[in-house]
């Protein structure tokens, strides 16, 4: 997780398809970054390839060197009989979809995982990992690889990244597998997105409580990096319900001189209001809890089905 700050904005969110649309909207094209968007014929998503290939991207996008994709509903409308139903019902990508995916994201040389499910199994909004790694247990698959929920800071007084590499260095592993709940700078992004990367994780730090990166730096094995978008920050919502009410005819007569201020500045506005007391306000939908067994379903189904045919 990461935040993306500029000297007038913080926005928060783990998702590089937001802070790549952010930074072009600011500054165009970015060097070093290749972006890639197409729609999978006949399945509603929307997949895009985020790729940093240079230390100057990097800086500019706020993420390091490496391979990000986003696969989302692309129309919020459109469902059929063979997707799995979001928060907003619209649809996450199917089973066999997402295994691809993330059977390509992987290194051809991996056969042996160790699978991480991060995050707090007693808070609704982090608990994607504990609910994943839970199923995948109770489906046999502890018998084809390892598992761990390496819990959070405050329950074990240890910080995940130390409990992941002493298991690594007793199971030699070719490849961790970590899943997270996000945070998202969207709330229509909320359960509809699916980000995989190759540059691994630092749990916490998109909502600004940033731990140590479970890294291939750190690890000394490559990382894979799973999530689904749980929270927005509560700036986040505000200042989108008023670019709406821009983009729905409302004028300067009725929002006064804030008409004129645009999506991100009008983000900027409402963060500065709610700072300090309610700048670290984040927002989960209230059904969170039942679209999570789904959530925790799906990516649970898919990694079991990479898993076996390794």
């Amino acid at each position: 997780m990461l935040n993306v700050k500029d000297n007038k904005t913080m926005m928060y969110t783990d998702l590089a398809v937001e802070i790549q649309e952010e930074c072009s909207g600011r500054q165009g094209e970015i060097p070093g970054v290749v972006l890639e968007q197409y729609k999978e014929d006949g399945k509603g998503i929307r997949v895009t390839k985020i790729q940093i290939q240079t230390a100057d991207g990097a800086k500019r996008m706020g993420r390091p060197i490496g391979n990000y994709m986003t696969l989302e509903s692309a129309d919020k409308e459109h469902s059929d009989e063979h997707s799995d139903k979001n928060l907003s019902g619209t649809k996450l990508p199917d089973t066999n979809l997402l295994a691809s995916y993330i059977n390509g994201l992987l290194p051809s040389s991996a056969h042996s995982f160790l699978i991480v499910g991060l995050g707090n199994a007693n808070m609704t909004a982090d608990a994607l990992g504990p609910l994943t790694i839970e199923k995948m247990a109770q489906s046999g698959m502890a018998s084809y690889t390892s598992m761990i929920i390496p819990g959070v800071f405050a329950q074990t007084g240890m910080e995940s990244c130390e409990i992941i590499q002493g298991i690594v260095q007793q199971t030699s592993p070719d490849c961790i597998i970590t899943i997270d709940a996000l945070a998202a700078r969207s709330a229509f992004r909320l359960g509809t997105t699916v980000q995989l990367t190759d540059t691994g994780i630092r749990p916490g730090s998109g909502v600004g409580n940033a731990r140590k990166g479970i890294t291939k730096e750190n690890m000394k094995i490559p990382v894979i990096a799973i999530g689904i978008p749980t929270v927005v920050s509560a700036a986040a919502i505000v200042s989108d319900a008023m670019d709406s009410l821009k983009q729905i005819g409302y004028n300067e007569t009725i929002l006064g001189s804030i008409a004129m201020l645009d999506k991100e500045e009008y983000y900027q506005l409402i963060s500065e209001v709610f700072a300090p007391e309610l700048g670290s306000l984040f927002v989960m939908p209230k059904n969170l809890d039942e679209e999570l067994d789904t959530m925790s379903s799906l990516l649970a189904a898919s990694l079991s089905q990479v898993i076996c045919k390794r």
